[in-house]
This record gives structure tokens, sequence and C-alpha cells, in this order.
């Protein structure tokens, strides 16, 4: 390929490559506002997060542990069947942080109706963060090789990409479907405050189902 097609072409395709990234972006910004929204509205409820997530999952008959880890976010580690909590979501009475954590086990649920998806899940998760990168490296070099077969196998990198990322969409839907269920169940909770706690869930879903987008539509526009 001349050098000159090949500095016309790169950038064209370096930013549509670009795209799930500025999606997920985009995504966790919105989240992050719609959170800090919904937790500057005061409202205490009778324990911590820790706490009733503690009981929730004794109800459920779960061996799953929970911990405060003062450097991470929340977030549930399946090999070792652990809740990591931040402190401040660990120690927070808010209806909000109540749907946080309720996400998080729920992903222990999902974790636990089978051996295979412990293992299967997080591989998916490391797969959207990997994948991009062969994809980019297939195609940016079948470009300049002026390669069909490399150019089948971005497709193909980027068909597996997509693939990742519905297994982790389908993931987080199902742990939000099943917090949901407990949120729902909580004579504790409000109207507003299972509205506030839906609205939570919904944009953080939204984080992940923005990249997933953008990858559809790439594979989608791949024929021009």
């Amino acid at each position: 390929m001349p050098f000159a097609q090949l500095v016309a072409t790169w950038p064209s395709l370096l930013l549509l490559l670009a795209l799930p990234w500025v999606a997920a972006l985009l995504a966790a910004l919105a989240q992050g506002l719609v959170h800090k929204r919904l937790l500057s509205r005061a409202r205490t409820l009778s324990q911590p997060a820790r706490r009733w997530l503690a009981a929730q999952a004794l109800g459920q008959g779960m061996q799953t542990r929970i911990e405060v880890h003062a450097a991470l976010a929340e977030a549930y580690f399946p090999h070792a069947d652990t809740v990591g909590l931040s402190p401040r979501a660990a120690g927070s009475a808010h209806p909000v942080h109540r749907a946080v954590v309720a996400h998080e086990l729920g992903h222990a649920a999902t974790a636990g109706l089978h051996p295979l998806l412990r293992g299967a899940l997080p591989a998916a998760r490391l797969a959207t963060d990997g994948l991009p990168f062969a994809v980019a490296a297939a195609l940016l070099t079948g470009a300049l090789l002026q390669s069909p077969g490399l150019l089948l196998l971005a497709l193909g990198l980027g068909a597996l990409t997509l693939l990742a990322h519905g297994v982790v969409l389908a993931d987080e839907s199902l742990a939000s479907l099943r917090a949901w269920t407990w949120l729902r169940d909580d004579a504790e909770l409000t109207a507003a405050d299972r509205t506030a706690c839906g609205q939570a869930m919904l944009t953080a879903l939204g984080a992940y189902a923005a990249p997933a987008l953008a990858w559809l539509a790439l594979l989608v526009m791949s024929p021009l």
C-alpha cells in the first residue's frame, strides 16, 4: 500500500476502533453523574449495607464471604466466592448503596448456578479487555498488507469481542434482576427508594451495554 494511502486509511480505522472506548467512557460518566445525584438525596435506612448484605446472604443459604477492600470498588470475585465492598458502601445506610451490594450478591447467585460459570464469566471479562487489541492489530496489519485473510481474522475477532461483551452484559443483567427481587421484597424500602435503586442499576447496566452496542455497530459497518 502506498504511504500516502496508508496515512489516509489508518486514522479513520483508528477512529472507528475507538468507538467502543468512547461509548464506554461516556456511559461511565453518565453513570457517575446519576449515581452522585441519587446519593445526594438524604435517606437513611436502619442498617448499613454490609450488615444487610450479610443477613441477605444468610437468608438465601449462600456461603459467600463479604470483605471490605479499601483500595477497590464494589466487586464480586467468583473464584473465592467473595463480595468485596469499599468502606464507603459497606458503612452506608443509603438505599442506593443497598442496591449496589445487592447487585454484587446477585453475581454470586449467578455464579453458583453452575461450576463452569465461575471460570467462564471472568474469562469473558478478560476477553473484553484483550480482544480489542487483537482486532486492531489484525485490521491495521491487514490494511497495510492488503491481506484479505487478516481482514477476515479481524472480523472474526470482532465477533468474539461482541460475544464476550454479550456474556458480560447477560451476567450483569441477571445479577441486577436477582438483586431487584430482593429489593422489591424489602419492606423497609419505600416506592421512592425502589425507584432510585432501579435507576442506579439501569444506568450501571447501560455502562456495560454501551461498548457492546458499539462493537455491534462496527460489525454491521464492516462491509463498508
